[in-house]
């Protein structure tokens, strides 16, 4: 699970619309050792956003079969191409 601090500095960033600072950081992050849904989502969203849909798209469902309701939104938007969050 990413710390509570720096997931909230993330999620602050997409809020802005700073996808890259918030990519950039989340990149830099290990990922969790457990899967994580909301990191999935996260850097899903960042990825998106940036254009990469087709990794995008796996981070969503990888979320998804974590059981992630913003996962299954995500998803819906990333096939009409509206904005990520």
């Amino acid at each position: 699970m990413i710390m509570r601090p720096r997931r909230d500095y993330v999620s602050a960033l997409v809020r802005a619309g700073q996808y890259a600072q918030a990519l950039a950081v989340l990149e830099g992050t290990t990922q969790p050792a457990t899967p994580d849904a909301r990191w999935l989502n996260l850097i899903g969203a960042c990825r998106g956003e940036q254009g990469d849909k087709i990794d995008a798209r796996r981070d969503f469902e990888a979320a998804l079969a974590l059981g992630s309701d913003a996962a299954r939104i995500n998803l819906a938007k990333l096939a009409d191409l509206a904005p990520l969050h």
